[in-house]
């Protein structure tokens, strides 16, 4: 519960913390502590390690892009999770879905470094071509962010940063046309092997990663999106075997838990085992995000039923009525 403050706004006032900006913490009068509080109580939210902003004030790659410049140093070029972020796909740890971004902010002349707290940096080389502006912030293209990503990151934040950037509109023949530029660069390996995976059909980190355990274990290759015709709309399963009909949900907390969600959900799923031949799972967080091989049992062996149910209809004994018989 949050603490009955006299005055919040006054607080701010006198602390020096801007209405509408973001601020560097060691910019105003607060110390650590209170910034901390004032988060937990939902008075400010952190933009990265050393940059807050008020919560009223709306997420834009506006406002990323005047974070991240608070601690940019000159002759800096923003890449790797940052690029991606004002490039407006974020990349949260699969572990720690509260998580700020990392501030990795790279020069391109020997010897740069950014010497600052919340500040990953060094020196990277790239020709101009790989440099763009965000708002007036040098970024890293989408193209050349996707290959640092793909090569540099944990393998499943890599295998997500693929997928997010072509269905950002990344070209997949560019990319794999790129990979042969890392040649001898530190992580070229994944990149050479996870780019030709990478689809743009994927609607977020979470399915990515679902996909990427799924690949993992050996199963058939999954489809992306596998349509299902339903009364007056088709609805698009994250990911499946589309001639077993069979296929796997996650259902994440931003786009399913509101009474809304959940109805809509549940209506969609109940009409699609009453009158499709289709088998459905859905998990979340709890079953993807973790170490355990729960996920990859599941699936082996629904899979396994799947190809059993199938081969039933096939030998006449059907569960299921097709539409219009």
């Amino acid at each position: 519960m949050a603490p009955r403050l006299v005055d919040p706004e006054d607080l701010f006032r006198r602390a020096g913390v801007p209405a509408g900006e973001p601020f560097r913490a060691s910019s105003t009068g607060l110390h650590s502590k209170l910034l901390h509080e004032l988060t937990q109580w939902g008075y400010l939210r952190r933009l990265s390690r050393e940059v807050y902003v008020r919560c009223e004030v709306p997420d834009t790659l506006g406002l990323r892009s005047r974070a991240v410049a608070l601690v940019l140093a000159p002759g800096a070029v923003v890449t790797d999770v940052t690029a991606a972020w004002l490039h407006g796909i974020d990349l949260l740890p699969a572990k720690d879905l509260s998580a700020v971004p990392e501030v990795c902010a790279f020069h391109v002349d020997k010897g740069g470094r950014v010497m600052r707290n919340g500040v990953t940096s060094g020196q990277r080389m790239m020709p101009e071509s790989d440099i763009t502006e965000v708002n007036g912030v040098p970024v890293t293209t989408m193209l050349r962010t996707a290959c640092d990503l793909g090569r540099l990151q944990w393998r499943e934040r890599a295998f997500a940063a693929l997928d997010a950037f072509l269905h950002a509109g990344v070209d997949k023949d560019e990319l794999l046309i790129n990979v042969d530029r890392f040649g001898g660069y530190r992580g070229v390996r994944q990149l050479r092997a996870f780019a030709p995976l990478a689809d743009g059909r994927a609607d977020s980190v979470a399915e990515s990663i679902m996909r990427l355990r799924w690949l993992d274990a050996g199963l058939p290759t999954p489809s992306l999106q596998c349509p299902v015709d339903g009364p007056g709309a088709t609805w698009f399963l994250d990911l499946g075997l589309e001639d077993l009909y069979y296929a796997v949900e996650y259902d994440g907390a931003e786009f399913h838990s509101s009474p809304e969600q959940v109805e809509h959900d549940r209506s969609r799923r109940e009409w699609i085992a009453a009158n499709t031949p289709w088998i459905v799972d859905v998990i979340g967080k709890d079953m993807l995000f973790t170490d355990d091989m729960g996920f990859e049992a599941m699936v082996r062996r629904r899979i396994a039923e799947a190809r059993q149910t199938l081969a039933n209809r096939v030998r006449g004994r059907r569960w299921f009525v097709e539409p219009g018989e």
